[in-house]
């Protein structure tokens, strides 16, 4: 009858633990596996109380194997949510601030984000941040690229730009044409 019970209980603290992480807000699941496995510890108190003396020592072991594996699957579970909630956040940094006119500040602060973020490993780091700042780089490429009228600009200006401060005046003199007398730069629309 104690085994049959325990089982029961087992399987309706893992019903609860699911029903939770499906509960669980984005962005709110760090602190799932210690609010679970408290209320986990009162439901096993109260559960134990009622083993007979005899089998008090196996089945506190059980309990303490099934609070592990609830705290473990409690615990993948938050890191997961919570990193999938950083790399989304970041994302929409990124998307959010590709045109502004400070890129450094802009790579500055992303990179901030990442290196400060508990959730990724140093390699998921390194990943993170060339795939987000590669994207900030297109982004702010294809802004700039669209412009309407004057405001383009010329898609190997943008790439010099972009590759961290290699002049764009030497490519766009050498490209530069005569144009009745004015000198008209590569990219920009002539008049005639």
């Amino acid at each position: 009858d104690t085994e049959r019970r325990y089982q029961e209980f087992k399987w309706n603290e893992s019903k609860a633990l699911d029903e939770t992480m499906r509960a669980t807000e984005p962005g709110q699941a760090r602190d799932l596996p210690e609010q679970f496995t408290g209320g986990y510890t009162e439901r096993a108190r109260a559960f134990f109380e009622t083993v007979p003396e005899s089998l008090k020592q196996r089945y506190d072991l059980k309990l303490f194997d099934a609070e592990r594996s609830f705290y473990g699957d409690a615990s993948a579970f938050a890191h997961k949510e919570q990193k999938r909630f950083s790399l989304n956040a970041i994302e929409d940094r990124v998307n959010q601030t590709a045109l502004s006119g400070d890129l450094d500040a802009v790579r500055a602060d992303v990179g901030e984000l990442i290196q400060l973020n508990p959730y990724f490993t140093s390699i998921e780091k390194d990943e993170v941040s060339r795939k987000q700042f590669g994207q900030l780089d297109v982004l702010n490429a294809k802004a700039r690229i669209e412009r309407e009228g004057d405001e383009a600009e010329h898609p190997l200006d943008v790439i010099e730009d972009l590759r961290g401060g290699v002049e764009a005046a030497p490519r766009a003199a050498a490209a530069s044409q005569e144009d009745g007398g004015e000198v008209v730069e590569a990219g920009q629309p002539t008049t005639g």
